[in-house]
C-alpha cells in the first residue's frame, strides 16, 4: 500500500482529517514488532506527501496518529482549511512532545526527514486496556501540531 500511495494536490485541493490505515486487520496489536512494520509504512507515505508538499495549494498538515491499544486505528493523517469548516490547524489537546514511541525507540528522523514524536491521553475508555496515543509528524511537512506561542 505505502509503495503504491500516490499524492497529487491540484489547485482546488483539501482535506478534512482524510486519513489512510495501513493495518485493518490489528496485527500490529500481536506485538510492537509487527507494528513498527506498519509505522514504516506510514513513514514511507509521510516521505511521499513531504516530496509533493510544493504542490499543496495552500497550508496544510500531515501526521501520523498511533491509536494506542488498537493498531487496525493506525494511519497517516491530511488536514487543511475545508469547507465543511473544521478547525485548522489541528493541535492535538494534552500531547507530551518529544517522547520515545511504546518500544523506547527514538524516533528522530526517517529517511533524512526530522520527526516529532507526541504522547496522547490514552484512547480506551476501560482503564485496564488503556495505553496512550501518539502523534508524529515533520516539522518540514505542513504546519506544526504544537502549540506555539
Amino acid at each position: 500500500m505505502a509503495d503504491a500511495f500516490e499524492i497529487l494536490p491540484k489547485a482546488e485541493s483539501w482535506w478534512d482529517h482524510w486519513h489512510q490505515h495501513v493495518d485493518w486487520n490489528g496485527r500490529g496489536n500481536e506485538s510492537w514488532r509487527y507494528r513498527h512494520e506498519h509505522l514504516e509504512a506510514l513513514l514511507q507515505i509521510l516521505t511521499k506527501v513531504a516530496a509533493a508538499r510544493a504542490s499543496f495549494p495552500g497550508p496544510f498538515q500531515a501526521w501520523i496518529y498511533l491509536e494506542g491499544g488498537e493498531a487496525g486505528g493506525d494511519g497517516i493523517f491530511l488536514h487543511s482549511a475545508n469547507p465543511n469548516g473544521s478547525r485548522f490547524p489541528v493541535i492535538p489537546e494534552g500531547v507530551r512532545w518529544g517522547v520515545p514511541l511504546p518500544s523506547g525507540r527514538q524516533l528522530d528522523a526517517f529517511q533524512g526527514l526530522p520527526l516529532r514524536v507526541g504522547q496522547g491521553p490514552a484512547t480506551a475508555t476501560e482503564a485496564s486496556l488503556a495505553q496512550p496515543s501518539y502523534f508524529i509528524y515533520s516539522p518540514l511537512v505542513g504546519k506544526s501540531l504544537e502549540q506555539h506561542s
